[in-house]
């Protein structure tokens, strides 16, 4: 299952600066595991976005328990999960679950 998970700021820059290696350093590990497929900031400032894979929502908030923007209650988080229906031949199959190759 793939998630759509938003990260909304709720605390002041300069918190969110001190945090910031220590979350990049979550995001990297878990894109080697697996679990992360691609992170960035917001264009509009407010936060960032994740997709990631994994086994069902409980796998994926305990994963997000250990974003260190997440356990100091740095951030608001929206998960959503998503199942594709169609996708590019180009995705990698083991996310695209059985969505209709194009």
């Amino acid at each position: 299952m793939l998630y759509a998970i938003t990260l909304y700021y709720t605390s002041p820059k300069d918190e969110l600066e001190k945090s910031i290696d220590a979350h990049k350093k979550w995001l990297a590990d878990n894109i080697k595991k697996g679990s992360v497929i691609f992170a960035g900031p917001l264009d509009d400032g407010t936060g960032g976005f994740i997709l990631a894979y994994g086994l069902d929502s409980t796998d994926m908030e305990d994963i997000l328990a250990y974003d260190p923007f997440v356990n100091l209650g740095l951030v608001k988080t929206e998960i959503k999960a998503i199942e594709p229906g169609i996708c590019s031949s180009h995705f990698y199959a083991e996310w695209a679950g059985n969505a209709k190759v194009l």
